[in-house]
């Protein structure tokens, strides 16, 4: 017998950024609080609640929002004229050694070992 791949499901579109946000504030109200376990039965049911493909559409809403994400430091407003931006201290490597001063005088002489 030979093995026969099965077909992947048609992608879901992805829900609305409104919709994601209904569902996650639903699932925080089974957030655990205290030293009370979580109540899986209850989040089972809440799952229930939306279809698969609801669901599938959720997820892939919240991976595009992720991928969209800025990776950058957002830009720094400008300083407002008349403040003075404040210096930061230098900061010196404690493992960085000083090379000693090459002395500029006359050249020692080399000295050969031959006999």
């Amino acid at each position: 017998m030979e093995f026969r791949q099965l077909p992947s499901p048609p992608p879901t579109k992805p829900e609305t950024q409104q919709e994601v946000l209904e569902f996650l504030r639903g699932l925080q109200t089974f957030r655990r609080r205290d030293d009370k376990p979580f109540d899986e039965q209850a989040i089972k049911e809440y799952l229930n609640q939306h279809s698969l493909g609801s669901l599938q559409g959720i997820a892939r809403r919240i991976m595009m929002d992720i991928l969209k994400s800025p990776t950058a430091d957002p830009p720094r407003a400008a300083p407002v004229k008349g403040e003075r931006k404040k210096k930061q201290p230098a900061l010196k490597p404690a493992a960085v050694k000083k090379k000693k001063a090459v002395s500029r005088g006359r050249p020692k002489k080399k000295v050969s070992r031959k006999k």
